[in-house]
């Protein structure tokens, strides 16, 4: 199974529903290629609301269906984490490295 790291909630948003051509095709994309779309916690945060008058959101279809999670937050006492956050100069607090994507992963036409 690969995993890629969304880093924003343009992707979701852009889908819709579950019920939308996007949502399906993203879907289908995903279980075809076992891929799960992994998210920061501040991402599902901005992608759910808290009013009951709202119906699911569908990022929690996602990840009721399988191809979606929310990431455990990172841990800057890990090394790794530190020095892809501080950067070369160690005092950024901004990304400054780029995580391995698998490029082998096609994209969906109907995402072309």
């Amino acid at each position: 199974m690969s995993r890629l790291h969304i880093a924003d909630t343009g992707l979701f948003v852009a889908m819709g529903q579950p019920s939308n051509s996007r949502y399906q095709a993203v879907r289908g994309f995903a279980r075809r290629n076992d891929v799960t779309f992994v998210l920061p916690e501040r991402v599902y945060e901005e992608l759910t609301v808290d009013d009951p008058d709202v119906e699911g959101p569908p990022i929690d279809a996602a990840i009721d269906e399988g191809w979606a999670t929310v990431a455990a937050p990172l841990e800057f006492s890990e090394p790794v984490v530190s020095r892809v956050m501080d950067g070369s100069s160690g005092t950024s607090r901004t990304p400054t490295t780029a995580l391995p994507t698998r490029s082998s992963v096609p994209t969906p036409p109907s995402l072309r």
